[in-house]
């Protein structure tokens, strides 16, 4: 899927093509002077940070700024933190030179900097990090993902990571008619129609799991979570259409 067709984002959409933009003029104009084209990318889950960082790589490949914009090299904590000392920074160096080329994201990035004791080595693989966005500062695009609060605490303590972030991107929390349009293109995709009245359900189950506040919710995957069940109960039921019926008993299930 394309930047464009994905429900929402619309600050980050445009931010996203005016990087693109911004490295393939800069490209065009001094090469030998790329700029830093690393992101920090903050939000809840469920919000397209994944799937915007890929699409990241695959529009600057397209531009010409990255080499080789098919290495997405997606890690977390237990890929580059290890128990000794020493081995966490040739685990992230791995990390880096797999990623060479291309992007490499951090998802939960945080976990990193969030355990204060003398034997965890997340500061070492954050070192390691700093020096290699430096030293790939301009072939390769270091994506760091997770949690809004926890990601500004951890950063908060790290300026010489802070200081090799080139844009922080904002993911907001999809709202009920957002979510409804999630679920709406996936049942296109699967050929489900729904009947009329069915919409209406689904919007108030919407509205009440986002007014609930709950941190644990999954905004798109929410929505995609729910089209699978009521595809269940579809395909179960022999029939060709979601109906208002067939809806209600999934939601009768609950979240």
């Amino acid at each position: 899927m394309r930047l464009e067709g994905l429900v929402g984002l619309g600050t980050v959409k445009q931010q996203v093509i005016e990087l693109v933009e911004y490295a393939a003029r800069k490209r065009e104009r001094d090469p030998e002077h790329m700029p830093a084209l690393h992101l920090c990318m903050l939000g809840p889950a469920g919000t397209g940070k994944t799937t915007v960082a890929r699409l990241v790589g695959e529009m600057l490949g397209e531009a010409g700024v990255l080499k080789h914009p098919e290495r997405f090299v997606e890690v977390d904590r237990s890929k580059l933190v290890a128990g000794y000392v020493g081995q966490t920074a040739l685990k992230t160096q791995r990390a880096l030179a797999q990623a060479a080329g291309g992007v490499l994201y951090i998802d939960e990035a945080y976990e990193l900097g969030g355990r204060h004791n003398g034997s965890d080595f997340g500061p070492e693989a954050i070192a390691t990090l700093v020096k290699g966005m430096e030293d790939l500062r301009s072939s390769t695009v270091v994506i760091l993902s997770g949690y809004t609060e926890p990601m500004k605490d951890m950063l908060a303590v790290n300026e010489g990571l802070v200081s090799r972030i080139g844009y922080f991107l904002d993911f907001e929390p999809y709202d009920a008619g957002q979510l409804l349009e999630v679920f709406l293109g996936m049942a296109e995709e699967l050929g489900i129609e729904l009947t009329s009245g069915v919409r209406e359900l689904l919007f108030e189950r919407f509205e009440r799991v986002v007014a609930s506040g709950d941190e644990s919710f999954g905004n798109a995957r929410y929505a995609r979570r729910l089209m699978e069940r009521c595809e269940k109960h579809v395909v179960l039921a022999g029939a060709e259409e979601l109906t208002p019926e067939l809806a209600a008993r999934t939601l009768a299930e609950g979240d």
